[in-house]
């Protein structure tokens, strides 16, 4: 009983420290908007807490991790009080939130059903985050020295706060951390809703439902990959950069470098799209004259962003990857069997079962005709960044030095999950397109109804 009070205060910690980091962007949105964000951000800001304390020799005791963030939620709730504004909610979106509320507990129940054992979960973050738990810190010689296949060179993030549940949950561990992963599709199912708040209620409730009742999406809420955080901190990191459009201030500029270090930090796929952010804020900062607001923000992203590649060049932890694309030189070959590989998978039901994905992306694609025939220019930049981002992950294929075709059949899925994000806004800007279409063709039927003015003859 003990050691699971424990992991809760592990858990605990994370959102509250998402809290704090919410409360400093001043983010004032709907209670499941700020939810969600904790969720996302909150890993992230114990995770550079973590490799800031292994910088200056600091062990990962539990309470040094986590009482400060507690002692900084306290300052905050006595400075601002406490802000919770629920608003009011459509009978179909009370079912939608019930919905999520029953897949995340049988999630969290899943998982805790069944140890985390085996696979790329473990080979890839468990086993380094036991050896972090162990030693109390980040440790090239203990990162390396692990015999069996894994990536130590991979971002800490998932490692770092799945080091902080072993240390809290040593004999439960294996079953502890698979809780970390529900919290993701949750933050997830949160985000996916208030991407489709722009449309009508009815309308939002639906489109959420399709997105989060993939199988897919609920095998990635407690298997262990790092990809749906991935794809939580990508749909966050979008919602920042619409947010920034809208206000120009130094918050919301900081609210994308938050959001693009939770990607770097995750994954190193997350690099790249932290890298575009960096361009989008500094470009989009000087063309509004909002480059002084843009600018400090950019700066927080480099540094947090480049934490982990510089805490790996300094320690000489190398690049497999990079070194074996180097050697293998690049095959313009493979590149009709890679696009027909992403394409195939798509719109078919996975084997698993996972039978919506036949269904969004073939609604992806009916937007995007929909905005072209409509010449409507919302959709263009998320139509453009899906594309550059199969692009990125098409070039990957093309230098791989692994056989293409295992290397596709394991990770094309994962990586097509990734851009599920730019679908999202697709959607959402194709049906508003749809929807002024359709206003301004009432408006041009109401003006011709009335008809044009009539002389009484009294004028």
């Amino acid at each position: 009983m003990v050691v699971w009070l424990a992991v809760l205060w592990v858990y605990a910690t994370q959102f509250v420290a998402g809290v704090v980091v919410v409360r400093a962007l001043d983010f004032d949105g709907s209670p499941s908007a700020r939810v969600a964000r904790a969720l996302v951000l909150g890993p992230m800001a114990v995770a550079v807490q973590c490799v800031v304390y292994s910088l200056v020799a600091v062990p990962w005791n539990l309470a040094l991790v986590l009482v400060p963030w507690w002692l900084a939620g306290v300052a905050i709730v006595t400075r601002r009080g406490i802000r919770w504004s629920p608003q009011p909610r459509s009978h179909a979106e009370r079912a939608l939130f019930a919905g999520i509320g029953i897949v995340f507990a049988l999630s969290v129940w899943f998982g805790l059903s069944l140890p985390m054992i085996a696979g790329d979960a473990v080979a890839n973050f468990a086993v380094f985050g036991k050896l972090l738990a162990v030693h109390g810190g980040l440790s090239a010689d203990v990162l390396q020295s692990v015999k069996m296949p894994g990536h130590p060179e991979y971002p800490p993030l998932i490692a770092i706060n799945e080091a902080l549940v072993f240390r809290a949950a040593a004999p439960n561990g294996e079953t502890a951390i698979r809780l970390f992963f529900s919290f993701a599709w949750l933050a997830f199912a949160f985000l996916t809703f208030e991407a489709f708040r722009e449309l009508e209620r009815t309308l939002a409730v639906l489109l959420t439902a399709l997105v989060v009742a993939t199988p897919l999406l609920w095998e990635f809420g407690h298997n262990g990959y790092a990809d749906l955080r991935l794809t939580a901190s990508g749909l966050l990191l979008l919602l920042e950069c619409r947010r920034w459009l809208s206000r120009h201030d130094r918050r919301a500029a900081l609210g994308v470098a938050l959001a693009a270090a939770a990607c770097a930090l995750t994954k190193n796929e997350g690099m790249m799209l932290a890298g575009a952010a960096l361009a989008f804020l500094l470009v989009t900062g000087f063309r509004s004259r909002s480059l002084i607001a843009a600018a400090p923000a950019a700066l927080v992203m480099v540094v947090l962003g480049g934490l982990w590649p510089a805490w790996k060049l300094t320690h000489g932890i190398a690049e497999p990857f990079l070194a074996g694309a180097a050697e293998q030189g690049v095959d313009i070959g493979r590149v009709p069997r890679i696009v027909g590989f992403f394409l195939a998978d798509m719109f078919r039901s996975q084997a698993h079962g996972s039978l919506s994905w036949g269904v969004l992306w073939p609604l992806g694609g009916v937007a995007i005709v929909v905005c072209g025939v409509l010449r409507d220019r919302r959709v263009w930049p998320y139509v453009i960044g899906f594309a550059a981002h199969l692009g990125v992950y098409t070039a990957a294929f093309v230098v791989t030095p692994h056989p293409l075709e295992w290397h596709l059949a394991t990770a094309a899925p994962r990586l097509l999950l990734h851009t599920l994000p730019w679908l999202i806004f697709v959607l959402v800007c194709g049906q508003r397109a749809l929807a002024d279409r359709d206003r301004a063709f009432d408006e041009q039927v109401d003006v011709g109804l009335a008809g044009p003015p009539v002389d009484d003859g009294r004028t």
